[in-house]
């Protein structure tokens, strides 16, 4: 993986502010995104408040958007939101559909605006934050059942 520079965070706090200003609806769009794209994500989501996941989502991924790139402590942060994740049945591979679903949502708002540059930084951003959340859960013994 490589280094995530602070050019790239500051690239993806700037696109994140259009992003919502562009979409104010941006929180639903992704969730109706995630759930055609994945039916698994479907049942993760069966019985969640939508309207308080789209709002815990967004400000999570700002506040550790901006602690990344001013270099304020994250780690602890996203490791034990990892472990929370466990409680809702997601899995490590379900980290790499939130990202391509949210990739996939960024190129539909920017259009030819969502060039390599910002997509490779969105893509580093996203890789340090999915492997520091993974690293807070040990999976092996972790059991993730989506069966009703």
């Amino acid at each position: 993986m490589s280094t995530v520079l602070k050019k790239d965070l500051e690239v993806v706090c700037n696109s994140l502010e259009k992003a919502r200003s562009l979409a104010p609806d941006i929180g639903p769009r992704f969730y109706r995104l995630l759930i055609s794209e994945s039916m698994e994500m479907k049942a993760v989501f069966d019985s969640v408040n939508m309207k308080t996941q789209h709002t815990r989502f967004f400000s999570m991924l700002n506040i550790i958007l901006i602690r990344m790139r001013d270099q304020r402590p994250f780690i602890s942060l996203l490791q034990d939101l990892g472990k929370q994740h466990l409680k809702y049945r997601i899995r490590g591979e379900d980290f790499v559909i939130f990202q391509a679903v949210f990739l996939k949502l960024l190129h539909e708002l920017f259009g030819s605006e969502f060039d390599e540059s910002l997509r490779n930084s969105w893509v580093l951003v996203f890789e340090k934050i999915n492997q520091i959340m993974r690293s807070g859960i040990d999976y092996s013994t972790a059991k993730i059942s989506r069966a009703n």
